[in-house]
């Protein structure tokens, strides 16, 4: 994947940015030609939306996981159960509310009880 520099006014600073290749095969469904994918997406991103992409936040790091890219600092991880695939899985987390399901690719809400 090439990799292009743009200006992301939420880090005020120059990111790397790639883009997701085009679905090799049409579908019944509108299928999107590519997905603009934030390589420096991280913790300190805003909650509410990427104004590199124009997509929440979320949408982001569930691009970068699905693509099996890692945001320049790296995903944590956490070993819990799988809302999708109802097994005990290793999952990715994408920020405070989401995680990544590295076996099904699913996206579960999780939380800490304390």
């Amino acid at each position: 994947m090439d990799t292009l520099t743009v200006y992301c006014s939420a880090c005020d600073k120059d990111v790397h940015v790639t883009r997701t290749p085009a679905p090799l095969h049409s579908g019944e469904a509108n299928l999107e030609e590519e997905q603009l994918v934030c390589l420096a997406y991280g913790p300190r991103c805003p909650l509410d939306k990427c104004p590199v992409a124009n997509v929440p936040s979320v949408v982001m790091g569930v691009r970068l996981a699905r693509n099996g890219l890692h945001p320049e600092h790296g995903w944590r991880t956490m070993r819990m159960r799988c809302d999708g695939c109802e097994t005990e899985a290793e999952l990715e987390v994408l920020d405070d509310l989401y995680a990544y399901c590295t076996i099904c690719g699913t996206t579960t809400q999780w939380a800490v009880q304390h």
